[in-house]
């Protein structure tokens, strides 16, 4: 039998985390070992929540210099054979995920997401999928130069790349996990007026305008199949006259000010 690994990352969302480690603990397929990037540089935070539920299994937590999506996935591709499920911290398995996950053929599985909150699913296919190596030699590796920070627009280019290479998703419809309370609980648990959010809101900007000098397009409106290479010129490619995104963190804030959301 193939073993089974969960990897997952999370920025000091430990009521998150403790519901993922235990649905795995308690899933009908246990994962042969869970490795954690944690974004908090606390492992005895992650400790803390992680030892009262995870019933012997094998946690690893794994602290990674400049961390972000792309370096994490990155690592997770690297270091921990097949089969192997990345999964975000605010998820947690149903009993047979897992196991189904396994046992489903194909590069890259994902399950059927619901949503917590609005009982539907709608996430993005990378949130919770089983990536197996052969994905990752037809695709290689995530582009960790498409975000500047810790996350945003890593995925669209990975799945634009396996679209390009061939790669199909495939979804196990039997497998289910339920996303808690049906979004990111990170960026829900932001206050609006502040700097965090800023900064979020600067690497969303940031991460767009780069996926867009990539691939020509904004995610499903691309138009160039040859992508061009990072880091991206200063402003945007052909003279387009579009609004360039916020340089720094008090641009963000003008910007959000002009927009009423702050």
């Amino acid at each position: 039998m193939t073993p089974l690994y969960v990897c997952t990352q999370t920025v000091d969302r430990y009521d998150c985390l403790a519901r993922l480690i235990a649905s795995c603990a308690a899933s009908t397929r246990r994962p042969d070992a869970v490795f954690i990037v944690d974004h908090g540089y606390n492992e005895a935070g992650v400790r803390a929540v992680v030892e009262p539920v995870r019933d012997g299994l094998d946690v690893n937590i794994i602290t990674l210099e400049d961390p972000s999506c792309a370096v994490n996935g990155n690592w997770f591709l690297k270091n921990v054979p097949d089969d192997r499920v990345g999964v975000g911290d605010d998820f947690e398995f149903m009993p047979t995920a897992l196991e189904l996950l396994a046992n489903t053929p194909g590069d890259y599985i994902i399950p059927n997401p619901v949503s917590a909150r609005e009982g539907t699913g709608m996430v993005n296919p990378s949130a919770c999928a089983l990536v197996r190596s052969s994905c990752v030699e037809k695709v290689g590796y995530y582009d960790e130069l498409i975000s500047p920070g810790y996350l945003y627009f890593e995925d669209p280019d990975y799945f634009r790349r396996m679209e390009l290479a061939g790669v199909s998703v495939t979804q196990q419809s039997e497998a289910r996990v339920v996303h808690q309370d049906g979004g990111s609980q990170t960026y829900h648990s932001m206050r609006r007026d502040s700097e965090v959010y800023a900064e979020h809101c600067y690497r969303f900007w940031m991460a767009k305008a780069n996926y867009e000098w990539k691939w020509g397009g904004e995610p499903f409106k691309e138009t160039l199949r040859v992508p061009r290479p990072l880091p991206r010129p200063h402003g945007w490619p052909n003279g387009d006259t579009k609004e360039l995104p916020p340089r720094t963190k008090a641009d963000v804030i003008k910007a959000l000010r002009k927009r009423g959301k702050r």
